[in-house]
């Protein structure tokens, strides 16, 4: 299952997917719904270039917490981490 929620938790839109079928493949929705937005994904949704299409079509902002082991590793900013569970 994959939805989207306000900051306060009330649900604007979701969809169901197959078990077999990557996370990601559910942005390609979101980038037809969606403007001018920040969306938080978690770490299924990790894909720069996924994040760089999203930003260059149609401004929306995806923020996934990095993992542990990437380069450059920085924690994801509290408020996002709050919000995002």
């Amino acid at each position: 299952m994959h939805a989207v929620c306000t900051i306060y938790g009330v649900l604007i839109d979701f969809d169901l997917s197959q078990a077999s079928i990557h996370d990601i493949h559910y942005l390609k929705d979101v980038k037809s719904l969606y403007r001018n937005c920040i969306i938080l994904g978690d770490k299924g949704y990790l894909s720069i270039d996924y994040q760089r299409d999203l930003f260059s079509s149609n401004q929306i902002k995806l923020e996934v917490p990095m993992r542990r082991n990437h380069k450059n590793y920085k924690p994801q900013a509290y408020i996002f981490r709050k919000s995002r569970k």
